[in-house]
């Protein structure tokens, strides 16, 4: 019980010394790296996309 309270108090003070716009930084920063996730995805689907084109066009060219 000892250590569960020294661990709560740990962390309370943690959140206190967070800055007060903490939320907002996560979530700004969340959504940064979202979005660069999802346009590298969407270059490979593109990439994949043209490729595909490519090989059908030579596979109906014979």
């Amino acid at each position: 019980m000892i250590i569960l309270k020294a661990v709560l108090q740990a962390w309370n003070e943690y959140e206190d010394n967070l800055p007060e716009d903490y939320d907002s930084i996560q979530l700004a920063e969340r959504a940064r790296i979202r979005k660069e996730y999802l346009e590298k995805k969407a270059k490979e689907n593109e990439k994949k996309r043209k490729k595909l084109e490519r090989k059908r066009r030579r596979a109906s060219k014979q």
